[in-house]
């Protein structure tokens, strides 16, 4: 029987101001806004632990493997050009939060410029190694449950501002996925009219409303806090 679950979601917002001057920190530290959600996201979860550390956490990112596929895709060309890939990162007593943000950006990098963003894929074999059965969906449950222990991030970048064929505009933009059962959180983020909305995602059988409402808010003060150091 499948395990229940009771996903709920917590929104936060990081305003336009404060998202330009992320970017602009980003650059500084020779990373991306994906790195530095990455780190607040990773730092918030270590701090819900007893002790300060060391320890090795592991997140889970979606990546954009259009700039790597053959066929010249471009932002253009709209599908599910994403592959899961894993960053493991040691995390000391005392984190150096744009260290973090750096190791995720080129760990990424690493994986997509080596050629092997696509090898998840390449476990669902077109013979009939894994029956089309609920015995196949137990051993893919089995394989998934070997990885690492980790949170999920996904970030579908800025989108250009959306004007409807009525002349309506677009005034907000989110998206919501429901997080995979082996990940305790999943951060989806959105890049929007300068602003960046993003939601925590979490299931309530794995993770207390009171502990996924801390988390949320220690990485949106992280993120602000990013934001706000001198470059």
């Amino acid at each position: 029987m499948r395990p229940a679950r009771a996903i709920r979601a917590i929104p936060f917002a990081v305003p336009a101001a404060t998202a330009q001057a992320l970017h602009q920190a980003c650059r500084a530290h020779r990373t991306t806004v994906h790195g530095a959600l990455g780190a607040a996201q990773l730092l918030a979860i270590n701090r819900e632990f007893e002790s300060a550390g060391p320890r090795t956490l592991a997140l889970n990112s979606l990546a954009d493997l259009r700039d790597v596929l053959e066929g010249g895709l471009t932002a253009q060309d709209l599908g599910l050009y994403v592959a899961t890939l894993t960053t493991v990162h040691g995390i000391d007593a005392r984190p150096d939060f744009w260290q973090i943000a750096v190791q995720i950006r080129n760990q990424l990098k690493a994986v997509l410029d080596s050629g092997d963003a696509n090898l998840v894929h390449s476990i669902y074999r077109e013979d009939a190694l894994l029956p089309p059965n609920e015995i196949g969906a137990r051993m893919v449950q089995a394989m998934v449950g070997m990885a690492p222990s980790s949170s999920m991030l996904t970030n579908i970048g800025r989108i250009d501002p959306i004007v409807l064929a009525s002349g309506a505009r677009v005034s907000a933009l989110a998206f919501l996925v429901s997080p995979p059962a082996q990940h305790p959180t999943c951060v989806t983020a959105t890049g929007y009219g300068g602003a960046m909305d993003l939601n925590l995602l979490y299931d309530q059988h794995k993770l207390g409303d009171a502990q996924a409402r801390r988390i949320a808010d220690t990485m949106r003060g992280l993120i602000f806090e990013a934001a706000r150091q001198p470059r």
